[in-house]
């Protein structure tokens, strides 16, 4: 194989599986409305999926001339039928509309749409990449770059331009099944290019192109089998928005879950309760959420101003203008200024103080949005309220039974919300309504003669509903549902209610996994000192727990490496290396996210300097391999002190919640792709493997996907909600210790130490 052919079917096999990757995590958000399980499992299943591709057939030592060139036409077609499969999923397994499929057919559906793309990667590189050293066996002089480790070099290069292309795309609007076609366009360059026969790879562009022609059509017929009656859909970076219409009434979708519609009375709920607190109402804060009736009816309060931000654009710009005209009035109103931003960062960089400030953000069952429910975001908006400020959101809960984890979940969030306010009011319903301030007045009469004063028309709102809402009775049942449980306080650090919501999701296939909460009685305030008691004991614990487990950890993994042959000890440390980069690059993506918003372009940009770095240490390994004796045991040593100083530095960041810039984290991120990349390269280099460098490719790079694809699962759903940031790097760092016992000057005494110098600065 020509070195250019080579390198231009490894680039291309990393730009095609970045862009498959996003556009098939895309096509399941919507297929599952949004659940970001979904997400976490669909990343984990192409690791795992592509494991297993690079992992078969390791002992073939010839491949077809163009075998892999064949390949990328399959990738490109199962890519397009992935998605034709899952926009009409609900119809292949008889699902009824608006409802969630069975947990078996939810998981059938990601393992077809998945495991057969994520497979087809996999054996692309590793028949490639045998190539690609085999080039050096059979040249009469060894060819500068013929090696496993700048094979990997040129993949991650090739990954780094797919997620920036993806972002690009994203960005300008790109509709993802147009993306999807220019990804298997992609997919017939190499053959048209670098094969003999080259009609087949031109006329499959062909139709390619085609296709790409009638996308936009395409797009909307394939949409409107979930949503008859379309009239709009547009895939926008934070989701797909779609819009149906039926005798008047507009529907709202985003990710197929209704959003709202315009014949509900959830807005009148929301904003008339927390403005009748206070004699007169100035200024109001709408953080999301507005165009569905809350800055019409907050209007009806006669504020001097209303300011309203809103994160996706696409809301005001392609939905707002079709929905019916009392929705759109208010904003042309002279009092009512719209934001296009982040509403964190909003709230971050004024210093307006606001009468009322509405939560309009959704609920907390992502760590994207857990971030606008924690104790930091809640002091930070009472740092924007006037003296006698009201703040209001709501959560999902329930009139008359509420299970343990959902009662867990907003406890969580009410004792954040109380480290901040002085006076919380839980107003029940299948929808609650929680509503905070400094001295909180109790009174429905008070309440019905301000709402007569200001002259307000509304369908729900009458002197009977506020007697209702504020009933001591329906009061006091919510807080007997919370006083025996103990949850900790939910925070940016340590985002708890993202568990919560995982297991309350799970419960609807498997309700044996949620219990009846028992009475108990919140009326009194001191709870939260008590509580407060045991959450300090409680994190004592945990940190003793932890510490132990991250020296178990680090000796159990290390032991490992004392029974194995060479070659396996390089699959289990190439494992471990892995899993850790993974995970703290999952660590870093959150902490960013949490203190800069959910700006998507930026976040793009950080995965491609992850992946920059990825190519660059391999790169840079490669390059020195002439060196022999940077491949001793001291160089592994060397990589594996980077790394611990890595993780350590990012630990305490994350401690501290003291990292605010993306560059800064942009430059962490390059320096575990550059680590994780640079052991690989290291490990490729070493004597064993270099005596036949073809049987390196399949365990060395199955071990890297199948370690990625375990630390995604495993710090994303266990680790970051259950022990926080902070400590899952310390677990992180535990894990690359281990890889001290694998070199073997360095004995047992010098790795404890090691492992109890992180956990102590962590």
């Amino acid at each position: 194989m020509k070195l250019l052919h080579a390198n231009l079917t490894l680039f291309t096999i990393g730009l095609v599986s970045m862009l498959g990757q996003v556009v098939i995590v895309r096509e399941l958000s919507v297929a599952f409305y949004g659940v970001e399980l979904i997400y976490i499992l669909a990343l984990g299943l192409w690791l795992f999926g592509s494991a297993a591709g690079a992992y078969t057939g390791r002992r073939r030592q010839r491949y077809h001339e163009y075998g892999h060139l064949i390949v990328f036409v399959l990738f490109a077609v199962s890519l397009f039928l992935a998605i034709f499969f899952l926009r009409g999923i609900s119809i292949v397994f008889a699902g009824i509309k608006g409802t969630y499929l069975p947990f078996y057919a939810q998981l059938a559906g990601l393992f077809i749409s998945i495991a057969p793309l994520a497979f087809l990667m996999g054996i692309t590189f590793q028949w490639t990449a045998k190539k690609y050293v085999f080039s050096t066996a059979t040249a009469s002089a060894p060819s500068e770059g013929y090696s496993l480790a700048k094979a990997y070099a040129v993949e991650c290069a090739g990954g780094m331009t797919g997620g920036l292309a993806a972002t690009v795309f994203m960005a300008t609007g790109m509709q993802n099944l147009t993306v999807s076609l220019l990804c298997a366009f992609i997919c017939c360059i190499p053959g048209i290019i670098t094969a003999k026969c080259k009609v087949f790879f031109a006329l499959t562009a062909m139709i390619v192109l085609l296709t790409l022609f009638f996308s936009s059509s395409l797009n909307h017929w394939m949409t409107s089998w979930k949503h008859p009656e379309l009239v709009l859909t547009k895939d926008t970076p934070y989701g797909r928005i779609s819009v149906s219409k039926l005798y008047g009434q507009y529907s709202v979708f985003e990710n197929n879950a209704l959003y709202f519609e315009t014949e509900g009375v959830g807005a009148e709920e929301f904003t008339h309760l927390p403005c009748l607190q206070l004699e007169t109402v100035h200024d109001v804060l709408v953080l999301g959420g507005g165009i569905d009736g809350t800055v019409a009816e907050a209007l009806k309060h006669h504020p001097s101003s209303i300011t309203y931000t809103e994160l996706n654009p696409a809301l005001i710009d392609d939905i707002l203008p079709i929905l019916p005209e009392q929705l759109q009035m208010p904003f042309n109103d002279q009092r009512v200024k719209v934001k296009v931003t982040d509403p964190r960062v909003f709230l971050e960089n004024t210093q307006k103080k606001f009468d009322v400030i509405l939560i309009g953000a959704p609920e907390p069952d992502s760590a994207q949005t857990n971030r606008f429910y924690s104790k930091e975001f809640f002091s930070l908006c009472k740092s924007r309220l006037t003296e006698k400020g009201v703040l209001a959101f709501r959560l999902r809960a329930g009139d008359a039974i509420w299970t343990t984890e959902l009662a867990k979940r907003n406890l969580s969030i009410v004792r954040a919300l109380e480290m901040s306010f002085d006076s919380v009011a839980l107003l029940p319903g299948v929808t609650m309504l929680v509503v905070a301030g400094n001295a909180l007045e109790n009174n429905a009469d008070l309440f019905w003669a301000r709402f007569q004063a200001r002259k307000i028309e509304s369908l729900i709102v009458s002197r009977q509903y506020l007697h209702y809402m504020y009933d001591k009775n329906r009061r006091a049942d919510v807080q007997r549902e919370m006083l025996n449980i103990n949850a900790p306080v939910n925070s940016d650090s340590r985002p708890v209610c993202y568990r919560y919501a995982i297991k309350i999701w799970l419960s609807k296939f498997f309700p044996t996994l949620l219990s009846k909460q028992g009475a108990a009685d919140i009326s009194k305030k001191d709870h939260l000192n008590k509580d407060s008691a045991w959450q300090l004991r409680s994190e004592q614990d945990s940190a003793l727990g932890i510490s132990l487990l991250c020296i178990l950890v680090a000796g159990a993994s290390g032991m490992i490496f004392r029974i194995l042959p060479p070659t396996t000890q390089d699959m289990w440390g190439m494992f471990l290396v892995s899993a850790a980069g993974t995970g703290l690059e999952g660590v870093l993506m959150l902490l960013y996210q949490v203190h800069n918003g959910v700006i998507y372009q930026d976040i793009g940009l950080l995965v491609m300097l992850f992946m920059t770095g990825m190519a660059a240490g391999a790169w840079a390994v490669e390059k020195l391999s002439a060196l022999q004796r940077m491949f001793s045991r001291t160089a592994g040593m060397a990589f594996v002190t980077s790394f611990l100083l890595n993780i350590s530095i990012a630990g305490i960041a994350a401690g501290f919640s003291g990292i605010r810039n993306a560059l800064l984290i942009g430059l962490l991120l390059f320096w575990t792709g550059a680590n994780v990349s640079a052991y690989f390269a290291y490990l490729s280099q070493l004597p064993h493997w270099q005596q036949d460098a073809k049987k390196a490719v399949s365990p060395l790079y199955a071990s890297d996907l199948a370690g990625g694809g375990a630390a995604t699962i495993a710090v994303s759903l266990f680790a970051v909600p259950g022990i926080g940031l902070a400590w899952t790097t310390a677990i992180l760092a535990a894990v690359i210790v281990s890889l001290l016992f694998k070199e073997k000057q360095y004995g047992g005494f010098r790795s404890f130490s090691a492992l109890c110098w992180i956990v102590t600065n962590i």
